[in-house]
């Protein structure tokens, strides 16, 4: 045995090592579940810090899976996103609410109050619209536009505008920013660390916040507190440490810079004038007689609407089951009721039903062609 075994081993002997290391390297990349639990979070961690590109890569397979998800069980999806969607609804119905009311509030004290009449006089003279007159006396101050940009190339990051301001290129504007404070330094031969601090157009001041990689430009109508001046440098160094890095690499996809929206929300504020605001925390009595006199007027014309609808029904009725005439149109023509048909000369109109029924004999018109009648007038 001993002399067939070491003759095999001559033999086989190198091919049976090969397919042993080969056998080794099998085992070792055999697939085991635990291992790769126990290395993933590890592996994501580490494939996430690569300048993003794992989640690029890793994002078309989550969007398929999550809309695949919807398409399969819409219903479900729908209870998983209902405890945070409902809340988000109803806060903005009610600020929608909230803003509708107070606009109209407004609308009808500026119209019926002689304050109101004067502002509108005003906007006739001057040729500017009325919210424009009523905000410039109405307003302290207001932050109606935010430009964030980077100052070196005038790349717009981030935008927020008032609802009620039109529609604005904001690329171009932000790009003009950027080139007004070029203009300035090379007019003026100033240093690269001098900035440009602020811009006053007509009512607009532009409050320029500057850090090495930002650039957070305000715009303000009326007269800006200081203490919004701090917050904007609070919010600016919020940015700039949190966001600095992802806005030296920003490539135009906001998907990068998520958060810095909702860091500038806040500033968006505005401050009425002292006096309107003690003016609106007194009862609207305006508002509250005007509503009374239109609510007196509807009611007044909704019964006397009601009172011809059945006036012309009753002289209708009347005049159908009244033998000899045969009304054709029974019609309201101004302040007369107007009556055309055919009547039959001994027949005789009812004017005493008239009167059981209320009906006011003196806005009858009647317009009756003869006709003989073979219908008995009197039994």
């Amino acid at each position: 045995m001993n002399q067939l075994t070491e003759l095999r081993n001559i033999i086989v002997g190198e091919q049976q090592e090969e397919l042993q290391l080969l056998k080794d390297k099998l085992e070792q990349t055999r697939t085991d579940p635990q291992k790769i639990a126990d290395m993933l979070p590890e592996a994501l961690r580490l494939s996430s810090n690569k300048q993003g590109d794992f989640i690029s890569g890793i994002q078309p397979q989550i969007a398929h899976s999550v809309i695949k998800t919807i398409e399969d069980d819409p219903h479900a999806f729908a209870e998983v996103l209902y405890p945070a969607l409902v809340p988000a609804i109803r806060l903005m119905l009610t600020n929608a609410i909230r803003v509708f009311t107070r606009q109209i509030n407004t609308t009808i004290e500026s119209t019926t109050t002689a304050q109101g009449l004067k502002w509108r006089l005003e906007a006739i003279r001057t040729g500017k619209s009325y919210s424009e007159v009523v905000m410039r006396n109405t307003l302290d101050y207001r932050v109606e536009q935010l430009y964030l940009l980077k100052p070196d190339s005038g790349i717009l990051l981030e935008h927020l505008v008032s609802e009620d301001i039109g529609s604005i290129d904001s690329d171009a504007v932000a790009a003009m920013f950027s080139a007004i404070q070029s203009f300035v330094r090379d007019s003026f031969n100033s240093s690269d660390g001098d900035n440009l601090n602020q811009i006053t157009v007509g009512d607009l001041i532009v409050w320029l916040v500057h850090r090495p990689t930002v650039t957070l430009a305000c715009v303000v109508r009326g007269s800006m507190p200081y203490e919004l001046r701090d917050k904007l440098e609070s919010v600016q160094d919020t940015i700039f440490s949190r966001f600095s890095r992802k806005i030296k690499e920003f490539d135009g996809s906001q998907s990068n810079i998520l958060g810095i929206r909702e860091l500038l929300e806040p500033c968006m504020q505005h401050k009425l004038k002292d006096d309107q605001e003690q003016k609106n925390k007194k009862p609207p009595i305006g508002s509250i007689v005007l509503c009374l006199l239109i609510f007196t007027a509807l009611a007044f014309w909704s019964f006397s609407e009601y009172k011809q609808t059945k006036m012309q029904q009753n002289v209708e009725n009347l005049l159908f089951i009244t033998p000899g005439i045969m009304p054709v149109a029974v019609e309201w023509q101004g302040s007369k009721l107007h009556v055309t048909g055919l009547k039959d000369p001994d027949a005789e109109i009812p004017w005493e039903k008239f009167k059981q029924y209320d009906v006011d004999i003196e806005k009858l018109d009647f317009s009756l062609k003869t006709l003989k009648s073979y219908r008995p007038i009197r039994e």
